[in-house]
């Protein structure tokens, strides 16, 4: 198996924890695991899979914080971690990962403030932020790659419930395409 490099495990209401020998699969390309009932922290191994450039892990009980060693997968290209129960902030080491070009992260329990140096990220098209406890703005560099040839989709909790509410984060004009509300309610931010 260490000549792996694709692996699709989606939807096969798999159980148990991600095994730290995963981090063998050294010439793993694509993961999915997505939509299962995988639980447990995330082993740090992952971040040994360096030509991985399709993760998959939403839809599943996972909890605890995105060990560092996975910002080494630079070559990543997706990663899709929503849904689960992951916590803690977003890592300044994502600016390492400068060919994302979708980061969805909805549905979890990341709070603080969203790091500026995810505005290196050139080529990312998709950003779901929403359904978290960040704060602050979504800042001025992750704004700046709005448009045809950048972020075409950037999801946060810009919106609000009720009308004597304060969003949860604040998106400055054309940033965010949708803004959600603590209700789970999304609509377009288009101007």
């Amino acid at each position: 198996m260490k000549f792996l490099t694709y692996s699709r495990w989606s939807r096969n209401l798999l159980t148990g924890v991600v095994p730290s020998e995963i981090g063998r699969l050294e010439k793993a390309q694509e993961l999915w695991i997505h939509r299962n009932n995988l639980e447990g922290t995330l082993p740090t191994e992952l971040g040994s899979m360096k030509k991985m450039n399709d993760l998959r892990l939403h839809f599943n009980m996972f909890h605890g914080t995105i060990p560092e060693e996975h910002f080494n997968m630079t070559r990543l290209r997706r990663w899709d971690l929503y849904d689960c129960n992951f916590t803690g902030t977003i890592s300044t080491n994502i600016q390492r990962m400068g060919g994302l070009q979708t980061y969805r992260i909805r549905g979890n329990k990341f709070h603080g403030t969203i790091p500026p140096e995810m505005g290196r990220l050139w080529f990312l098209e998709e950003l779901w932020l929403h359904k978290n406890d960040f704060t602050g703005e979504v800042p001025a560099e992750v704004c700046s790659l709005r448009g045809p040839r950048g972020i075409t989709n950037l999801r946060a909790d810009c919106g609000v419930a009720h009308v004597d509410e304060i969003p949860k984060i604040d998106c400055m004009l054309g940033c965010c395409t949708v803004c959600c509300d603590g209700e789970g309610f999304c609509g377009t931010n288009e101007i």
